[in-house]
This record gives C-alpha cells, structure tokens and sequence, in this order.
C-alpha cells in the first residue's frame, strides 16, 4: 500500500468515526417539549419570612422621617399663621395631608416587611418582597461573585443584618436580603462563598 493510499484510508476512518459521534449524539440531544403543569410547584410556604425585628427597624426609621416631616410643617404653619391672607382651610388642609402621609408611611413599611421573604436551594438563591407589586428575584450561585453582611446603625442594636450578594452581571442584577438574624446571615454567607469556591475549584480542574 503506497503512502498516499495509507493517508486516504486512515482519512476516510477518521471520517466514518466523526460521521458516526455525530449520528450519536443527534440521536442523544433531544429538545422536548415541557408542560407548565409537569414543572415542580414552588410553594409559598417553601420562603422563609425575614425577621420580625426587620419590622421594628423599619417602622423606627419611618417614624424619624415623620418626626423630621412634622417639625417641618409646624414651622411652615407657624409662619402661615402670621400672613392674614392665607385661609385658615389652608392650614387644615395641611394638617390632614400630613395625617395621611404618617397612615401610608406606616402602613407601607409594616406590609412591605411582610412580603419580604426568601429561599435557598442546591443551585440557586431566590428572594421575593412586594405587598401591590411582587417582585421575585433569583440568582444562581454560578453567577455570584461575591457575598457580605452589612449592618446599619439600628440593625447593629437589633443584632440583625443583611447578605448582599453581588453578581456577575452588575449591580442591576445583584440581591440583597436585609432583616436576618446575625448568625443566620453570616452562615448563609459562608454557604455561598463555599458554592463559589467549589465552582471556581472545578473550573480550576477542567
């Protein structure tokens, strides 16, 4: 058999083995179609309710901004008062919308602390919060970059605090969980740092 017979047979195997990978994995790669109703159902009561101190903190905090708004207004007024032309409709006026604005600061920071919530699985983290407007996201944990706790002022007092996970994909894709226990938040963050380690180790070994 002459060299150049040697290199077309070897050549036209090579051809044969690739032609037969391929018929293979046509015959494994299917793309099937999936019904809604066959998906796992993800149950409210699989979430996690964020702690009730977060609920302490919130409305602190909203009660100091109605503080700052009312000392605001009793100053205004008290120079309204001064000027004769301004109808004393005005001032009551003034005094209702303020009322109103306590009720919906209050009621707003009280419901949105009840529809924060969140869950951990094996591939991924989800956090829904949301009381007219739900909102849910979800990050997978080949996506994250990196974790930490953070405590404000009053949550330091509340001994409570917040994961912040930060993505690949920026600060508009990135998840924050506030109103944790302390201990519960520092152990979820070495949960994920451990996720991040074993996908960078076994990025490593390929």
């Amino acid at each position: 058999m002459t060299l150049r017979s040697s290199y077309s047979v070897h050549f036209n195997l090579l051809s044969l083995s690739k032609s037969r990978r391929f018929r293979l994995h046509l015959r494994m790669w299917h793309n099937s179609q999936i019904s809604p109703e066959d998906l796992p159902q993800l149950l409210d009561t699989d979430y996690i309710k964020i702690d009730k101190r977060h609920l302490v903190n919130t409305l602190i905090w909203r009660i100091i901004i109605i503080i700052v708004i009312g000392v605001a207004l009793a100053m205004s007024v008290e120079t309204l008062l001064s000027i004769p032309e301004i109808p004393r409709s005005v001032i009551t006026g003034l005094h209702l919308l303020y009322g109103a604005l306590c009720v919906l600061l209050l009621l707003f920071g009280y419901q949105s602390v009840q529809y924060q919530a969140y869950l951990l699985r094996e591939q991924d983290l989800s956090y829904v919060r949301g009381w007219l407007t739900k909102r849910e996201t979800t990050v997978p944990y080949n996506r994250i970059q990196h974790v930490e706790v953070t405590q404000g002022l009053m949550e330091r007092w509340l001994d409570i605090g917040r994961v912040k996970v930060f993505t690949a994909g920026g600060s508009s894709s990135d998840l924050q969980i506030p109103g944790l226990p302390l201990d519960t938040a520092n152990r979820i963050r070495a949960y994920l740092l451990s996720k991040i380690s074993t996908k960078i180790t076994g990025d490593e070994e390929e």
